[in-house]
């Protein structure tokens, strides 16, 4: 799963999904029904879906800025409680808050996710299979400036972002601040300048 900042008022939450082999101890009509609940949801908060192969689908939800990041995002990883389709039941919580300086806008995202009940699985065959053996998961976030990590358990930088590897059985913490320019206020700097200049002159 990812979030991507394409600027300060406009981005995606992205989820892709690839089922291993591994994954054939589950019934396939249970895995089927949980990737359409997902499809579902997405559409539901207005994103789109597609279906790469057979084992790979990926989701794109957009948001327009923090708010809306922050209600879609759980919404979406935090389905009513009871619902049949979930094959585990997680707990996550998404927190974005952004403060404007007028020249530059800075966002802070923690992010929390309890992934203790992927410590053990059942599958089909009421077989136990270890979550460190089953299961790959990331964490990407993508930001249109620099950003500072607070919380460095699990993380590996990269030039497009960051990445962290999360570990099932754990409660996997992520904490991280962004600085991005206004354009709004540069903008309105700019017109103050040119006023004062035309009246100069």
């Amino acid at each position: 799963m990812g979030i991507n900042f394409a600027g300060l008022h406009r981005g995606e939450i992205v989820q892709q999904i690839e089922l291993g082999k591994q994954l054939t101890s589950f019934s396939q009509a249970d895995v089927e029904e949980w990737l359409g609940s997902l499809e579902k949801r997405t559409r539901q908060l207005g994103g789109s879906t597609q279906r790469l192969s057979s084992t790979e689908l990926k989701l794109t939800i957009p948001f327009a800025n923090a708010e809306q990041l922050e209600a879609k995002f759980n919404r979406f990883f935090n389905p009513k409680r009871g619902s049949n389709s979930e094959l585990v039941q997680l707990k996550s919580h998404l927190s974005a808050n952004q403060n404007n300086f007028l020249l530059l806008q800075r966002t802070y995202l923690q992010f929390t996710l309890d992934l203790t009940a992927l410590g053990t699985i059942k599958g089909q065959n009421s077989r136990f299979i270890g979550g460190n053996s089953l299961l790959d998961l990331q964490f990407h976030l993508q930001s249109p400036g620099g950003m500072r990590i607070i919380n460095q358990n699990s993380s590996a930088e990269s030039d497009q972002g960051a990445v962290w590897y999360l570990q099932p059985g754990e409660s996997n913490e992520i904490e991280v601040v962004f600085w991005a320019i206004e354009p709004l206020g540069w903008g309105a700097i700019a017109i103050i300048v040119m006023v004062y200049m035309g009246i100069w002159i």
